[in-house]
């Protein structure tokens, strides 16, 4: 959906959580909580490959999705598509270390 109003703001995040299929195998998630940015334009239309799909990558290289239960919210990912980036929010420990916030570039 897009939204042809350029007052818009660009900006929008995913509250990411821990989740189970019926296997038993994690992943990562996200709430009905979250509020994803609105594609403005075609412009903005490669945001989810180009924002969405590293940052969460970002969130499961970082967080031992086993250390958590289902549910657990263990990240949040902010989105700017003014700038083209994202910023991960780490909300658990993380096997980065501390100060482990990601920005891309």
């Amino acid at each position: 959906m897009t939204n042809d109003d350029p007052n818009e703001e660009a900006a929008g995040h995913h509250k990411v959580v821990i989740r189970e299929n019926s296997q038993g195998e994690r992943d990562l998630g996200y709430t009905t909580g979250s509020d994803p940015p609105t594609s403005r334009s075609p412009a903005d239309y490669g945001w989810g490959t180009e924002l969405k799909t590293p940052a969460f990558d970002d969130v499961r290289d970082a967080v031992d999705l086993e250390a958590h239960e289902p549910g657990t919210h263990v990240a949040t990912i902010h989105y700017d598509l003014d700038a083209w980036e994202y910023t991960v929010e780490f909300l658990v420990e993380t096997n980065r270390g501390p100060d482990s916030d990601v920005t891309s570039k």
